[in-house]
């Protein structure tokens, strides 16, 4: 397999298809490597593609220490391991180096850059040092216990991050998308509720339509949020305040606040009545290494109310196991309340207290734009939500 690299593209032909790296890509390269007269680098990148079916794509994924950092993960229709591609410079620079650079203002460390990339220590310190002569200059210095960006690797790291989020977006969009035929994995970033209430059904459905997707889930952390951001996540489902504003988005649904309870301590008069909510003990759910709370205590925060917090937990399911055969109450968004009293013994009652309501979005790259198989689960995915909560109690 050929790979052309010239002044207006790298062209990556795959068999019958070719994806091209035009302008931008190549423009930001020599905008980041202009006026640094030291020009060296070793080591292959190599651009290498398959066939499987009639759709032929690339992704990018953590690499050995010997192989290249862009490669193919596929097989020939036979079986067999798809050829290698050639090596490619660009203006005497192993483009290799750039995710080496961009691993290295990500962790701060030689030693966590390495792991990050699964090379070792002393194989990340050579790169780093053909980084250091080929821009002539420092890049990155010991400050106590971690490398800081000189001026120079400061200006350099959101160039190099934009010539690395525009390939990967690039090399793993597939020309043209066939749900009915097309294998692919899409990653998806939403919290446990998002799933339990909307995203199981929709996939469920969606196997009816296009049986060979894949789906890799993960609830919302900072790393999910680092990983959208350097285009390596398809879809981010998030409310109003985590949305990113560089990123277009698309409104999902509302929901708000209700108040769950075991069925054998049901509420004193049959509705939750303030002052029967204040007594009662209940259960807090906190997210994150911070455990930033997330209902009871940001519901009354800045209020003179008191409420009984008992338990402290940090998913969902372990809300509603604290809950049962206690006397104990706890907050959980509408939809998830109900969604849990279909399969436990639980009571749902309106929250006796006025509360802000949540808004849920979908957000996408902006290299995404044009990649037919993100908007096409983004559109079934909306349509899909649609359809739920025109249905919901």
């Amino acid at each position: 397999m050929a790979v052309n690299v010239d002044d207006q593209r790298l062209a990556v032909p795959t068999h019958d298809r070719m994806v091209v790296l035009v302008g931008t890509a190549v423009t930001a390269v020599k905008a980041a490597c202009h006026g640094h007269p030291r020009r060296s680098g070793c080591g292959p990148l190599r651009l290498a593609a398959a066939r499987r079916g009639r759709n032929a794509f690339l992704r990018i994924e953590p690499i050995g220490e010997t192989d290249c950092f862009f490669h193919d993960q596929l097989v020939n229709s036979n079986g067999s391991r798809p050829s290698q591609g050639k090596d490619v410079r660009f203006d005497g620079l192993d483009l290799n180096l750039l995710a080496v650079f961009d691993a290295l203002i990500e962790e701060s460390s030689v030693s966590g850059a390495a792991r990050r990339l699964n090379m070792s220590q002393s194989a990340m310190s050579g790169s780093l040092a053909r980084l250091r002569q080929f821009f002539g200059d420092d890049l990155l210095m010991q400050v106590g216990n971690k490398m800081m960006p000189t001026e120079t690797g400061l200006e350099l790291a959101g160039r190099v991050r934009e010539v690395l989020t525009l390939v990967r977006a690039t090399i793993t969009t597939p020309i043209g998308f066939t749900p009915a035929t097309v294998e692919r994995q899409f990653r998806i970033v939403a919290s446990d509720y998002v799933y339990d209430v909307m995203l199981a059904e929709i996939l469920r459905n969606m196997r009816k339509v296009a049986p060979r997707l894949t789906f890799d889930l993960a609830t919302p952390t900072a790393h999910h949020a680092e990983c959208f951001q350097r285009g390596e996540v398809d879809l981010f489902i998030t409310i109003d305040d985590y949305l990113f504003d560089d990123h277009p988005a698309r409104f999902l649904f509302e929901d708000q606040l209700a108040v769950i309870a075991w069925n054998g301590a049901p509420a004193r008069d049959g509705t939750l009545t303030m002052q029967e909510f204040l007594e009662r003990p209940c259960v807090d759910i906190c997210f994150g290494p911070g455990r930033a709370p997330a209902f009871v205590q940001r519901l009354i925060g800045g209020t003179d109310l008191k409420v009984n917090v008992e338990v402290r937990v940090d998913n969902f399911n372990s809300v509603v196991a604290s809950v049962i055969e206690t006397d104990r109450i706890a907050l959980l968004n509408r939809l998830h309340a109900f969604h849990f009293s279909r399969l436990y013994p639980l009571a749902v009652y309106p929250l006796p207290m006025p509360a802000p309501r949540i808004r849920e979005n979908v957000q996408w790259h902006s290299k995404r734009r044009s990649d037919a198989g993100v908007q096409w689960l983004k559109d079934r995915i909306v349509e899909g939500v649609h359809r739920h909560t025109a249905a919901a109690p």
